[in-house]
Parts: structure tokens; C-alpha cells; sequence
């Protein structure tokens, strides 16, 4: 990112992401909604994940931003300090994967941020519905030249949101908020909703019911719990909760929570632990033998500050029912899943 010196309070912000490796849950054989390695996901390519240019103006109480922008850099953002996808970033995009494109997928967007009190902000976006952006053929990625323009925008996607970020001591940000899809969709509500990607959203029966728009409605709270010592020594805690469109969602709701502490053991003030828990639903309507269940993920990890710019977390996940039910794609019972994992993080 970088600040134009001719322009106050301007800034233009590009970001690249390069992912690459396997898939866990298919190397495994694990069915799950979720993804047990988060940062796996979208494709072996480099993708154009933010290019926008933002605008404070009126003491930085109003923001406006334009661009190609992932919706959960300014909407239902989530930490990811968990491997499993079901605790780490936007969660509408997380069980709604068909048309919310989460990191590293962009948009054509426009963004409003209007800041109504020092704790309160309201935020509008505008966003370009449009299948094509998860495409993995690297030619298409960042523009989409040669695409029909009959075939390029579906409809528009539309979220809002009303955050309030306590200040003081104990800090937090709490989100409200909601979306409107504005693409044709066909109703889902009756035996009509067919998965064969897990944690895509879902694909609806082509034959059944009218076409109308999609939605969901979400809540994220990050929330400082205790004051232990300096810095953020002491207990941290989540919850977030989405409820996605049932004639149209496969996976219609998803909630996830834990609690973070620092400075567990006094000799190391800046290592960490943490533990989650959370849930993925299978909508009643799909034609699946998940239909119905739920995914229970449960994580815990302990971040290992190792020197000041590297820091490894060592993590176990178990994954109760993956699928929702535990039955992979052809209907045949698997058993629950034991992940081990380790993350490196640089900071350079």
C-alpha cells in the first residue's frame, strides 16, 4: 500500500497472492464442508487478490474505495488464527463459496465506510456478481478478456454492515450485518439443492421452483475478556454466526467460537494458546445423505514465539461427522478425522 503525497488522505493498495500445494482434505479422504488447511484454496495460480484506490475525506469519518477487492476485506472479516477454514476468515464466504469470493478471489467493487460516531461505522459495498472471477486459467484472471459480455456479471451482490469497535482497554469489534445477491438463482428450498463440491455452497437442480435473489444475514465479534499484563497479554475471545438463504444454500448455516489467551506461562509473555469449536450445516433439502447433518470441527493449537519475526503454532483438529453426516461423495460412511498440523509465520 502506499499514500499518494499529492493526495490527503489517498492510498492506493495492490496485493498479489501466489498459493500453491495439496489439498489436505482429498489427500486424506476427508468429506468436510471445510477445509482442514485454510490456505489452500482457488486454484495453483497467481491471483490479482487487491489493486483499489481509498479516499478519507470530512477528518476520516468517510471512506470511499473502489477497485478489485475481496468482500472480506471490508465486510464480515474474521481473524484466522485457526487452521480449519471454519474458524478463519469471512464466514458468508466460507458456506457460500459459489458467489462470496473470500481471499485470494477479487471483485469489481465499490466500498463505503461512514464513520457516524468514533465507536459506530456504516458500511455499503457494491459488488460485481460474476462466476467467471473464480476461473483458474491464469489469462482470465485479472481482466477476463475474451468472456462474452453476455456471460461476464450475473447480477450485483450487496452486503451491509454496522460495526462497533469499543475503545479502552478491553477492545473489540462487533459486526451486524447482511447481504443481497441479485442473481437469478432457482429456489432450493424443495429437493432441489445438489452438492458434488464440497464447501461450494452448493448447485442448484436446474428443473425446480422460480428465480429469484439470494441472502443471509451474519454476526462477528472479536472481544478483549481480560487485562493480564502489557500488550495483549490475557484472554481473547470469538463468536460468529451466518444463516445463509435456505431455498438456495446447501451448507445454510455455520457458527464458530473460542477463546485465545498470551502470556500463558509468564517465562514465555509472548506465546499463545487457543481452542474453537464450531458447526456447518447441511441444508434439509439437499440431495445428499449429508442432508441435514452438521460438521463439528474442534481445534487447538500453542503458538510458539520462537524469535521475534518467527513464530510456529502447533495444532490438532478433530473433525466430528465430515460432510455433516460423514458420508463422502458416494454415499459411503467415513469416520471422524484427526488432523496434525504445524503453521510458520515470518514477519519480517
Amino acid at each position: 500500500m502506499c499514500e499518494p503525497s499529492s493526495i490527503q488522505g489517498g492510498t492506493i493498495g495492490l496485493t498479489l497472492v501466489d498459493r500453491f500445494g495439496r489439498n489436505l482434505n482429498d489427500q486424506a479422504g476427508i468429506p468436510a464442508l471445510q477445509l482442514t488447511n485454510e490456505v489452500f484454496g482457488r486454484g495453483n495460480i497467481l491471483r490479482l487478490t487487491q489493486l483499489y484506490y481509498s479516499q478519507k475525506l470530512f477528518d476520516d469519518r468517510l471512506e470511499l474505495k473502489g477497485g478489485r477487492l475481496p468482500v472480506g476485506s471490508d465486510f464480515f472479516f474474521g481473524l484466522c488464527e485457526f487452521i480449519n477454514l471454519t474458524f478463519c476468515g469471512g464466514q458468508p464466504g466460507n458456506i457460500q463459496g459459489g458467489y462470496i469470493y473470500n481471499w485470494p478471489v477479487s471483485q469489481w467493487a465499490g466500498v463505503v465506510h461512514y464513520k457516524v460516531a468514533p465507536e459506530f461505522t456504516v458500511s455499503v459495498g457494491v459488488y460485481d456478481a460474476n462466476p467467471n472471477y473464480l476461473t483458474t486459467d491464469q489469462s482470465t484472471t485479472y481482466f477476463l478478456p475474451g468472456i462474452p459480455a453476455s456471460s461476464r456479471a450475473s447480477g450485483v451482490m450487496v452486503p451491509v454492515e454496522l460495526v462497533w469497535a469499543p475503545k479502552g482497554p478491553l477492545s473489540g469489534t462487533w459486526r451486524l450485518g447482511g447481504w443481497y445477491d441479485s442473481a437469478s438463482t432457482i429456489d432450493g428450498g424443495l429437493p432441489g439443492i445438489i452438492s458434488t463440491i464440497p464447501g461450494v455452497g452448493g448447485v442448484p437442480d436446474q428443473n425446480l421452483g422460480d428465480q429469484r435473489g439470494r441472502y443471509g444475514v451474519y454476526e462477528s465479534i472479536v472481544q478483549r475478556l481480560t487485562v493480564d499484563g502489557p500488550d495483549a497479554v490475557g484472554w481473547h475471545t470469538f463468536l460468529n454466526t451466518t444463516v445463509a438463504d435456505h431455498r438456495t444454500s446447501f451448507q445454510d448455516y455455520q457458527i464458530a467460537g473460542g477463546f485465545r489467551h498470551t502470556g500463558t506461562f509468564t517465562w514465555r509473555p509472548q506465546d499463545e494458546v487457543g481452542f474453537a469449536v464450531g458447526t456447518t450445516h447441511v441444508n434439509t433439502a439437499a440431495l445428499s445423505p449429508n442432508a441435514g447433518g452438521n460438521e463439528v470441527p474442534i481445534e487447538v493449537w500453542y503458538g510458539w514465539q520462537a524469535t521475534g519475526w518467527l513464530n510456529l503454532k502447533f495444532d490438532a483438529q478433530y473433525v466430528i461427522n465430515p460432510g455433516g453426516r460423514g458420508f463422502n461423495a458416494a454415499g459411503v460412511k467415513t469416520d471422524n478425522a484427526v488432523v496434525l498440523g504445524m503453521r510458520t509465520e515470518v514477519h519480517f
